[in-house]
């Protein structure tokens, strides 16, 4: 999956540590609209882009911003990861950079979870979700006093003195294989951009476990009663803000699908050999795919 970059190699330990102009460190950068979109340079082959860069400290740096600019976020290896320390859309001075046709754009941070090297998938999406949580919170929900960065810990503190500290937001959801012998319930989201075979899934609601979060999402999503709930691996999803925990259960009775048709545009069993035939080329980079991949080698 995404995050299996190697062990070790990522450290999101927060430092309050400093941006030097001319460092080689990358910076993330993305808008104030509503989308994933973070500034990027793609290399594409045919109508797919298959490797990415990132601008670095140094090339930003060029632009006239200074180190109080940016961000640290962490590291992989022996590289550290930053974030300019603005929200708006414009580029504000980062004109040059997007020059020419070699020249960087804002793309999706979906895009890059499926170009090379691996590991800048994996730190535009953990990037993106510490950057949409700083620009969230700006304010404190308390008292409406400016918020800044504490210098210990990765928190947004108030200026007020209320004593309000927000850490980073992470919402807990069950991506949820239902079987029922050779085949499993593969859906289809209704009105979202992503058009791709998927697996149930919904979020953990207040005071309700994991595994009750399973049987309750299969019953309001395709109406089946579900047993032998159980875990598979988890993944930090942060397009989303997600940590998402994947299940395999078996259907309990009834085989019949009723599909919630506000959350779905299909729901149906799919057999092993149809996944076979459309997956024989998956990269396995997020959970739904590695589970489905999985039921389909017959791994569990």
């Amino acid at each position: 999956m995404i995050q299996d970059i190697g062990t070790g190699r990522f450290d999101n330990q927060y430092r309050n540590v400093k941006a030097k102009p001319g460092d080689t460190a990358i910076v993330f950068q993305g808008t104030c609209k509503r989308d994933d979109s973070i500034l990027a340079r793609l290399e594409w082959n045919g109508d797919a882009p298959d490797r990415a860069w990132l601008p670095t400290v140094g090339e930003v740096c060029q632009c006239g911003y200074a180190e109080e600019d940016f961000i640290y976020l962490f590291a992989i290896e022996d590289r550290r990861y930053f974030l300019l320390d603005r929200y708006s859309e414009a580029l504000e001075g980062l004109e040059i950079l997007t020059e020419g046709e070699d020249g960087y754009e804002f793309a999706g941070t979906r895009t890059l979870t499926k170009t090379e090297p691996m590991e800048l998938g994996m730190a535009a999406i953990t990037a993106y979700h510490l950057f949409d949580w700083y620009r969230i919170n700006q304010f404190c929900g308390r008292c409406g006093g400016r918020m800044v960065h504490d210098a210990k810990e990765r928190a947004m503190r108030c200026t007020c003195g209320c004593g309000n500290m927000v850490f980073p937001k992470i919402c807990p959801a069950c991506i949820i294989a239902v079987r029922n012998g050779d085949t499993v319930i593969t859906s289809r989201y209704a009105g979202r951009a992503y058009r791709g075979r998927a697996l149930l899934a919904g979020f953990c609601e207040i005071g309700e476990t994991a595994e009750e979060t399973v049987a309750r999402e299969v019953m309001e999503e395709v109406g089946l009663k579900v047993k032998n709930i159980t875990y598979y691996a988890s993944q930090p999803w942060g397009v989303e803000s997600d940590l998402l925990f994947g299940y395999y259960c078996d259907v309990d009775g009834s085989t019949e699908v009723h599909i919630d048709e506000e959350e779905l545009a299909i729901a149906e069993w799919t057999p092993r050999e149809v996944l076979a035939e459309e997956l024989q080329d998956a990269d396995c980079r997020t959970l739904t795919q590695t589970m489905l991949v999985a039921f389909m080698n017959s791994e569990i």
